[in-house]
């Protein structure tokens, strides 16, 4: 485009308005004599006004933050905009991704509370090749330690688009047009980015985790810089699984050939130098689709509503249990599963046949036929697909009881993840069951932690660890708890502000009078599971 084009028509008039001083210096190089040398210093102006007028929205944009939050997100979305030039794509305004749903607020607070968060904008569908580039052209630039580049495992490579988008659901993002056509999504997240994982010493189950491009965006802004890599002497995983959920992938700076490698493990590798960087940074309006629709407060029908339990009664887990509790009113069925002797997930809550069929026998040395038919007078036995399909606007809050059910859950809910929260008392379990789900292409499941993730929360919060209890928060959707545990409060004023301020529904069980109900409803709680969801339902005016 010419000098003369250039300037001309509405185009000259907006820059007037919106850079006053312009003017005058588009003036000057309008009547310079050398037309190359004028065309190429209106360039640079314009780069520079349009480097600081960026500056300048993004620093209104966060405003309402102290100085050191607000200079921080300001060059997280400079480093954007830097990265979004070199591929040839548009990087989001502040203001965009805020309407999408980011708090900038929240994230301050956990900043705050550890100086090791730093935000960081990804974009999320670059692809392994556009990334590459960007690495090599970092190094050729002579930035520090950045001279090979990154290095990519077979295995990656091959699935990239599955550590190429964003993992989480309820994570803000917003789209732009690709450099090849396609579509890239950007989105910030606070990741933790001290030298090593914030969490080290575990296994690909122990999420959340940092994703690939946010973790290569952190990597090139700091190489870019001529600042220290992190990872030089640990390796983060990251978020995504690979080979059918056999394996992760995991990122760490070589510095003796001065390159970033992402290389693929088995999930359950673990080791000193491995471990975590549980990103901060869900939408604080976006709740899992599982809680979409629902009523409130919720109303968790215990095992179904069952007449009674003993021999020859409408048993607990059944079809009948659970047709009458949608009947009574319940917007959702807590259930619990096992493994089959013949491998099918049937929902059962005990680990044998004593109590509900007088049969000392385990539930997986009998075959899903004997278990038919041992229930067809007692309700109808349920496996976790025939419950799906036979009630179809249920929501089924599911106890994975066995491990080796775990795989299956997976595989079932993914399909129906808006339907499904899994938990259970074991948290390797339920977190094999999600990344089973995310393995087999589905939406991950809501969940709630077990007991072990639980007690984390608790600790965390009776010493007053706000960073810690929102990265625990940040993993779940719900917490499913007692109110107490003996003689020790769980239900605390600390854990339902902590809960709610990370979006994050408190339930409580097993409550069955009504009064005890409301009395816990009124404290903030948004969730009663019980054996009475009849009484329940009349409790809150919801009886049908």
């Amino acid at each position: 485009m010419d000098a003369e084009t250039r300037t001309s028509g509405d185009e000259l008039r907006l820059a007037r308005l919106l850079l006053p001083e312009l003017a005058e210096r588009l003036d000057a190089v309008v009547g310079a004599t050398d037309a190359a040398r004028a065309e190429r210093e209106f360039d640079d102006w314009l780069d520079a006004e349009s480097e600081r007028l960026g500056e300048r929205f993004s620093a209104a944009a966060f405003a309402e933050l102290d100085a050191e939050a607000s200079s921080r997100f300001s060059a997280a979305f400079r480093h954007g905009r830097a990265l979004a030039d070199r591929v040839g794509i548009e990087a989001p305004e502040p203001e965009a991704l805020i309407e999408a749903g980011l708090d900038p607020a929240a994230l301050a607070a956990a900043m705050d509370q550890d100086p090791t968060l730093q935000p960081v904008l990804a974009p999320y569908g670059l692809g392994d090749a556009a990334w590459r580039e960007l690495f090599r052209s970092t190094g050729a630039s002579g930035a520090s330690g950045a001279a090979g580049g990154l290095v990519l495992a077979t295995e990656v490579v091959r699935e990239f688009g599955r550590l190429d988008a964003v993992p989480d659901p309820a994570t803000p993002r917003v789209a732009v047009a690709g450099p090849d056509g396609g579509r890239v999504e950007w989105a910030l997240r606070a990741i933790p980015a001290g030298e090593r994982p914030s969490v080290l010493g575990l296994g690909y189950a122990h999420g959340p985790h940092v994703s690939l491009p946010e973790m290569l965006a952190l990597q090139l802004g700091r190489l870019a810089a001529g600042a220290d890599p992190v990872d030089t002497q640990t390796f983060t995983w990251l978020a995504g699984t690979l080979a059918d959920g056999g394996l992760a992938a995991r990122h760490v700076f070589d510095r003796s050939d001065g390159v970033v490698r992402i290389a693929a493990r088995e999930i359950g590798n673990q080791g000193p130098h491995l471990g975590a960087r549980p990103p901060i940074g869900r939408g604080a309006a976006v709740p899992h689709s599982y809680f979409a629709d629902a009523g409130r407060p919720r109303i968790l029908a215990h095992r179904g509503f069952a007449v009674g339990t003993e021999f020859g009664a409408t048993a607990e887990n059944t079809e009948a249990a659970f047709a009458a509790a949608e009947r009574v009113g319940a917007d959702c069925f807590e259930t619990d599963c096992r493994l089959s002797a013949d491998g099918e997930v049937v929902l059962i809550h005990d680990p044998d046949l004593r109590r509900l069929a007088a049969d000392p026998r385990r539930i997986s040395e009998v075959r899903r036929a004997e278990l038919t038919e041992l229930f067809a007078e007692r309700g109808g036995l349920l496996t976790l697909a025939d419950a799906l399909e036979r009630f179809p606007a249920g929501r089924f809050n599911v106890d994975v009881k066995d491990p080796a059910a775990a795989e299956q859950v997976g595989r079932i809910a993914a399909g129906q993840a808006h339907r499904v929260l899994i938990t259970g008392f074991s948290d390797r379990t339920r977190r094999a069951a999600l990344a089973s789900a995310a393995a087999h292409g589905g939406s991950v499941p809501a969940t709630s932690p077990g007991r072990s993730v639980l007690a984390d929360l608790l600790g965390a919060l009776a010493v007053g660890a706000r960073s810690r209890a929102a990265r625990i928060l940040a993993e779940v959707d719900a917490l499913q708890i007692p109110e107490r545990s003996g003689p020790v409060p769980v239900l605390t004023r600390r854990l339902l502000a902590a809960a709610h301020a990370n979006d994050v529904e408190v339930h409580v069980w097993t409550i069955d009078d009504p009064e005890r109900m409301r009395a816990l409803v009124a404290r903030g709680v948004d969730g009663i599971v019980t054996d009475r969801s009849d009484l329940a339902a009349v409790a809150f005016g919801r009886e049908r």
